[in-house]
């Protein structure tokens, strides 16, 4: 099994397609600024956050989680060691 980290930027590189290519999904790449994501996308990554992961994200949270790092972080935060 995928460590989180690794199943989340599967995720990203999904919803992201073809517009992270310039800039691989690591931890410290912006979601925005590096990897060009939109309000859409976050919107997108937040429903598969909980979907995959069962982490639920608020909606006033999510601009505070500006790179990858981060979210790994707010998911590893939520869940127990696997």
């Amino acid at each position: 099994m995928p460590s989180r980290s690794t199943h989340l930027r599967t995720l990203l590189a999904d919803i992201l397609g073809t517009e992270t290519e310039p800039t691989p999904i690591e931890p410290h790449a912006q979601l925005i600024d590096d990897l060009g994501a939109d309000s859409l996308d976050a919107y997108e990554l937040q429903i598969a956050i909980e979907e995959e992961f069962g982490v639920a994200i608020e909606d006033d949270e999510l601009p505070r989680l500006i790179t990858v790092g981060d979210l790994v972080k707010r998911i590893d935060n939520a869940q127990p060691p696997t």
